[in-house]
């Protein structure tokens, strides 16, 4: 998943998660996607990105966190809920 996410979004680069090492997707010095394993990944897709959405297919950390978390699977879903990530993310 992070290799086609990387594709999509060239902007991104690939390099170790700051938190656990496993593979992850910075924007602008900022870590915006990792991996949990081969079945699951984490966005950041931010506390007010996450509140406006229906959490289909996907749940938040903890209410007060900006990641949500995803099965890797779902490319489709990753894809939307990178491209809106890449938005709430983006520095001014």
């Amino acid at each position: 998943m992070i290799e086609r996410l990387q594709r999509e979004f060239p902007e991104l680069e690939a390099r170790p998660s700051q938190f656990h090492g496993e593979p992850a997707l910075w924007l602008e010095g900022r870590e915006i996607v990792h991996t949990h394993g081969a079945d699951e990944i984490e966005v950041r897709l931010t506390r007010r990105e996450a509140a406006r959405r229906d959490h289909v297919g996907f749940w938040q950390r903890t209410r007060s966190s900006d990641w949500v978390g995803m099965p890797a699977a779902d490319e489709e879903l990753g894809v939307e809920l990178v491209r809106a990530a890449i938005e709430a993310n983006r520095r001014p």
